[in-house]
């Protein structure tokens, strides 16, 4: 009966320590594109230090009415990425390999560098361990329109050949 008893304290440690993995990662994840959101907001404002006591805050207004959203760079499919572009209603960012996080003019990119960190290597490949990720797998959030609007198990975006790097 112990014996049973330390195999089942044995596999809840694994489990709990698979899943304290899997959050850190997840967090980590979240706080490197919520950093690059960030350092978009302030290339593209004009940026004021105001101090109260001993309070210090920082007031962004935007340079120009464009960098007020998040910049879409690179292409998918061939196909140049602006937010008029069928199929793209949902998709606040996309970022692509060979691609800044952000660029042009009315960005202060000596001061504040865009990013680029999206991989080579396609989602949509298979990889070492045999998995990949299907458009329609990515497109469960409805980031992206769907192919077929009347469906309602059929997630496969509007966008063809959609795989983020």
């Amino acid at each position: 009966m112990a014996g049973v008893l330390i195999a089942l304290l044995f596999l809840l440690f694994l489990s709990s320590s698979a899943s304290h993995a899997q959050d850190a990662f997840s967090q980590k994840a979240l706080n490197t594109i919520i950093g690059h959101l960030q350092q978009e907001i302030l290339a593209g404002s004009n940026n004021t230090f105001l101090n109260t006591g001993t309070v210090s805050s920082m007031v962004s207004v935007p340079l120009v009415p464009a960098t007020v959203m998040p910049a879409l760079s690179g292409t998918l499919s061939g196909t140049l990425v602006t937010s008029s572009s069928p199929g793209f209603g949902n998709l606040v960012k996309y970022s692509a390999y060979g691609q800044p996080f952000y660029t042009g003019a009315n960005y202060n990119l000596g001061s504040f560098p865009a990013s680029n960190r999206a991989s080579s290597a396609s989602t949509g490949d298979v990889s070492q361990m045999g998995g990949f990720a299907t458009a329609a797998r990515w497109n469960r959030p409805l980031f992206l329109e769907k192919k077929s609007l009347g469906q309602s198990n059929d997630l496969t975006p509007a966008v063809s050949s959609f795989s983020p790097d």
